[in-house]
């Protein structure tokens, strides 16, 4: 029986997995994350069997369905870059894309703790935040996929250990998995659209709409 690949690109891991329709677990493995756009392709499609009927991939920032690119920050740098394309070429069976927050929020709404409810609020903290919303059982992904981005939500004006002027930090340079422990000194993370002012103030990034995976064949 064919199954599905799942894929979660994640700041530190990649999470591999095959499921079936009913969404167990066959076979599932975690790799050290690849630190380039390139790197993390070949990593997907080493996992690209003739036995998958389907695969998603999730992504750790802003994956915009309108373009077909992605964004992460923790992985890539700050550009954005064709991942559809790209996976339309190497898997050649159809593929759904999204942000991690919107995959961890659809999956625990499918076979988790949240099955059967129609509101759901995810957080999850780690390399950077992430909050998957799920409103009247559909996904709430925003415009341009930048909702529930709140480790890109300004957290407030600092003075950044080593620069000579006051700076804005990001809320996940305060709060992120290794934030927390030691929020004292560091400065903010890796990377940010262009125009970043706050996710309220991302110059062609506006506002949140409901929406689904973008899915394509």
């Amino acid at each position: 029986m064919k199954q599905a690949l799942a894929i979660d690109l994640g700041g530190t891991k990649t999470a591999v997995a095959y499921i079936d329709e009913s969404g167990r677990i066959a076979e599932k493995q975690k790799i050290g994350a690849a630190k380039t756009f390139a790197g993390s392709m070949e990593q997907i499609a080493a996992h690209g069997t003739a036995d998958i009927a389907a695969a998603g991939v999730i992504v750790p920032g802003i994956y915009d369905a309108a373009t077909g690119t992605a964004w992460a920050p923790n992985l890539w740098g700050g550009e954005f870059y064709p991942i559809r394309e790209a996976l339309k070429k190497m898997l050649r069976v159809p593929v759904a894309i999204g942000s991690d927050r919107t995959g961890s929020v659809m999956a625990e709404q499918w076979v988790g703790a949240a099955r059967g409810l129609e509101n759901v609020v995810f957080v999850a903290v780690g390399t950077g935040i992430g909050v998957g919303i799920v409103l009247n059982g559909r996904p709430v992904e925003g415009a341009h996929g930048t909702a529930g981005a709140a480790g890109w939500m300004e957290a407030g004006v600092h003075r950044v250990w080593g620069l000579g002027e006051r700076s804005r930090r990001s809320g996940a340079s305060t709060a992120r998995g290794n934030g927390i422990g030691g929020s004292g000194g560091g400065g903010g993370a890796r990377g940010r659209p262009e125009g970043h002012r706050g996710v309220g103030g991302n110059r062609g990034l506006p506002g949140a709409r409901g929406g689904r995976f973008d899915q394509h064949s």
